[in-house]
């Protein structure tokens, strides 16, 4: 790997986790808007079914069916498009794009995690001394 594909794979990832959340809280702010909606059928449920705990589990059926996968969506989308998109490192395999220290890995060329080599560090890099290898990332 090189440096200029360490950084086109992290803008990569980043311009798509920035999609995936501006369109989750698009949603969000969508389902917020659409509360009112739900009192009416609540209300509607209350002529019609009458009180109970049928009525209960309904609504706890419909506020899970609605909102469970709206706050899985960007959980799962992080994971897919570091997949997809991310890079790992061949030494412990772990994302360099998502996980790691974004400053940290361009400056050194390491790996955060296993400090294995990724690419080599630009000139001006080279002229400093390397500590960030005796740190560790967390």
């Amino acid at each position: 790997m090189s440096r200029e594909q360490f950084i086109e794979a992290d803008r990569r990832v980043r311009r798509y986790l920035c999609l995936i959340l501006l369109l989750t809280a698009s949603a969000a702010i969508g389902v917020g808007f659409a509360l009112p909606a739900w009192a009416e059928a609540r209300e509607w449920l209350r002529a019609h079914r009458g009180e109970g705990a049928i009525r209960s589990l309904v609504g706890l059926l419909v506020e899970a069916v609605v909102l469970g996968p709206l706050l899985l969506i960007p959980f799962l989308s992080v994971l897919w498009i570091d997949r997809r998109f991310g890079l790992r490192c061949p030494g412990c395999k772990r994302s360099v794009t998502l996980r790691g220290r974004y400053n940290e890995v361009l400056r050194t060329g390491r790996c955060c995690w296993c400090h294995q080599t990724l690419f080599e560090p630009g000139n001006a890099e080279k002229a400093e001394p390397d500590h960030a290898a005796d740190r560790p990332c967390d």
